[in-house]
């Protein structure tokens, strides 16, 4: 009789669509001490500042676990009618992170459950906080956002004049469009993402022994809201077109940190927010994987960018790194205080008083 019921109760761990007779804790911390996880629905996302550009997409819950000293695995499966969609990290002191796309099915770079790299529970102001490239993370959650629109998105222009040349990564995956890959017929040339609206954005290459002249952009996205439009991560590319230029533009793996000279000349491509009548210092560093920008003591360094709103740096942040993509080690990337940006600037401000 044990044996029986022990093959009734195997039969009835079927998901798709049958009883389960037990229940499971989801997410599963496991006595983890940070803050609980989240698993975001769509209204969810309506009411998150930096994620709501994604809240017309289908979303649905992922399987969050804890394992060991809370390290977290994160897994997206497949609902009906979507083929393609994103693991995506929400918090509300900031823009979403993309930590694992599929593609007609397929992960993109490793098989799920996804962990995420620079990323923990530490202890923080006599508790616990997660973090991110040793920033906090605030109200940390997590969804499975669809990528069903692709190609329904305005093409993405290719100037073949310049040298570029773009394919799709996954050629049998007919319903997807925007899960692109380029380079360039001089080896001396870099690819970049040109738009309307923003300046020449690098996406950032691999490092070390994942570095290759393709280009790899695993997060851009079609997103759908009043109208379908690219967005690489956060940042919204209007008339998309990739264009082949010199490679000083890209002197380091995630790009250039432009240095501002002139926060009128920074306008038209950048946020300036409050300093648009700031004073500027002279501005000092050394580039590099990681560094800071330390300022005389009455001026502030402040990093402008594409995509986000100006981020002061205080004296208890983390140092600005150029890093691996969550997504893939094909990719890289600037993060500031937590932050990804596009096409960042840095400057000493001093506040006109």
């Amino acid at each position: 009789m044990r044996i029986f019921l022990l093959i009734v109760y195997f039969l009835l761990q079927d998901v798709s669509g049958c009883l389960v007779l037990h229940d499971y804790l989801n997410p599963d911390m496991r006595g983890c001490k940070c803050p609980a996880v989240k698993l975001f629905n769509q209204e969810d996302v309506r009411k998150n500042e930096g994620g709501r550009y994604l809240e017309d997409h289908q979303v649905w819950d992922p399987i969050v676990e804890s394992v060991g000293d809370c390290f977290l695995r994160i897994m997206c499966k497949p609902v009906p009618g979507v083929r393609s969609f994103l693991t995506v990290l929400f918090r509300s002191n900031g823009p979403p992170i993309y930590i694992n796309r599929v593609v007609a099915n397929q992960s993109t770079f490793v098989e799920q459950p996804r962990s995420i790299g620079d990323f923990g529970c530490k202890e923080y102001n006599g508790g616990y906080a997660w973090f991110f490239h040793e920033a906090v993370i605030e109200d940390l959650s997590f969804a499975c956002v669809a990528d069903s629109h692709s190609c329904d998105c305005p093409q993405i222009e290719v100037d073949t004049d310049s040298g570029a040349i773009v394919t799709n990564q996954m050629p049998l995956a007919t319903d997807q469009c925007g899960f692109i890959n380029a380079r360039c017929s001089a080896s001396d040339d870099k690819p970049f993402l040109y738009s309307t609206t923003t300046d020449a954005i690098y996406s950032g290459k691999g490092k070390g022994g994942y570095a290759s002249s393709i280009h790899r952009y695993e997060d851009l996205l079609c997103v759908r809201g009043k109208e379908l439009t690219w967005y690489i991560g956060n940042l919204k590319l209007d008339n998309l077109v990739v264009k082949c230029n010199t490679d000083e533009r890209a002197q380091w793996d995630c790009g250039m940190f432009k240095a501002v000279i002139s926060l009128q000349e920074f306008k038209p491509h950048h946020i300036i927010g409050v300093y648009s009548q700031a004073q500027l210092g002279t501005i000092l560093w050394m580039l590099g994987d990681q560094f800071q920008i330390i300022c005389e003591p009455e001026y502030k360094p402040v990093v402008f960018s594409a995509n986000n709103e100006p981020i002061e740096i205080s004296d208890q942040a983390p140092a600005i790194e150029c890093a691996y993509n969550p997504m893939t080690n094909f990719a890289s990337m600037w993060v500031v205080n937590g932050i990804r940006v596009f096409d960042p600037a840095g400057a000493w401000i001093k506040l006109e008083t």
